[in-house]
């Protein structure tokens, strides 16, 4: 059975060799690589090198890695760790064996996966438990939204004791998310190739927006202390 890992994570070439690692120790006998590419193209190996030697590494996004251990027949021992470049949960590890084996092996990759999970991942509602609620969270956020805007034209007493902009913002603040949350941190970032220099250039956007939303809040309390 697939487990999920919640959370947004940036994999880069470190993280996969210490996956590789993991499962080679647990697998001598050979674990398959599968790469996928943003122009639909796949290629497998039993080498890790050889994968991230191959050009398309440099030239394409990555939308899809899976490392597969053993054989998921007869009750044999068997692990795959599955990551797509996906808005919602987009990694899952899969374990079959003694108890022993699926704890040990399951903590050792979640620890080096965790090791690269993003500290604004909590942007992307996607990944929160459970996906549906927050979708049902994001859509009745925005019905209540639009409803205030319409009541509040007609109450006098809104008008007068609840602040209207504290309203918008605390109603448009969870569909807001919603709909930039999973762009601004998606699931899955392969900061690898092609795919590193995309993460760096993501990361700088996020670095600006940021720090203007940062200085702007700082600005307006300044301003008002002065005042």
């Amino acid at each position: 059975m697939l487990k999920p890992l919640n959370g947004a994570f940036v994999v880069t070439e470190d993280i996969l060799r210490k996956i590789h690692d993991h499962l080679t120790e647990a697998f001598p006998e050979g674990v398959e690589i599968e790469f996928e590419f943003a122009n639909s193209r796949a290629i497998k190996y039993q080498e890790l090198n050889a994968m991230l030697a191959d050009s398309s590494v440099s030239n394409f996004a990555l939308k899809r890695i899976v490392f597969t251990g053993g054989k998921a027949t007869n009750g044999q021992t068997y692990a795959q760790v599955l990551m797509n470049a996906d808005r919602g949960r987009a990694i899952y590890i899969s374990i079959t064996g003694s108890r022993q084996f699926v704890l040990g092996l399951e903590d050792s990759l979640t620890s080096e996966i965790t090791y690269g999970r993003l500290p604004y991942g909590w942007l992307n509602t996607a990944t929160w438990p459970s996906v549906n609620t927050n979708i049902a969270l994001n859509v009745i956020s925005l019905m209540i939204a639009v409803t205030f805007l319409v009541v509040y034209t007609w109450s006098a007493w809104l008008a007068q004791h609840v602040s209207f902009k504290l309203w918008i913002a605390v109603m448009f603040f969870s569909p807001v998310v919603g709909l930039i949350g999973p762009y601004i941190a998606p699931s899955v970032v392969f900061s690898v190739g092609r795919g590193a220099q995309d993460y760096r250039r993501r990361r700088t956007i996020i670095s600006i927006v940021f720090g203007a939303i940062g200085l702007g809040i700082f600005v307006n309390i300044f301003s008002s202390a002065i005042s």
